[in-house]
């Protein structure tokens, strides 16, 4: 099932789905490899841009339009998803900011960064 094959120009890259390599979609994992072209030049711009964000499965999410509002993807290193999570203050943290503010003190912990930090109370309590 998860067979890996050579891709034409890449000798030394073997990968699950060929037709990924160039298809203007950053995969990052084996992909995202010097071996493969850096997934045949469409991890470059990430590559770039976000030197020390380890979004590797799923790359193509930073900057994709959507808030993924999780680690990797919503941290400094991968610049806030690429700019897709908004950094809003929550009141009564005065150096806490997130996404979803109603996160905070909801009843429910959301047991990753930025939520659960010192800086917002550890999700609010």
């Amino acid at each position: 099932d998860c067979e890996r094959n050579p891709v034409t120009n890449y000798t030394d890259c073997f990968v699950h789905n060929t037709s990924w390599i160039g298809n203007g979609y950053c995969h990052g994992g084996v992909y995202n490899t010097a071996a493969c072209g850096f997934d045949g030049g469409d991890c470059d711009v990430y590559n770039e841009k976000y030197p020390d964000c380890d979004a590797f499965d799923y790359a193509y999410y930073i900057g994709d339009g959507k808030c993924h509002d999780e680690p990797p993807y919503n941290t400094e290193a991968c610049g806030f998803d690429g700019g897709d999570c908004d950094r809003n203050p929550v009141d009564g943290y005065p150096n806490c900011f997130v996404h979803n503010t109603t996160w905070i003190d909801n009843g429910y912990c959301n047991d990753f960064p930025p939520y659960n930090t010192i800086e917002c109370g550890f999700d609010g309590g």
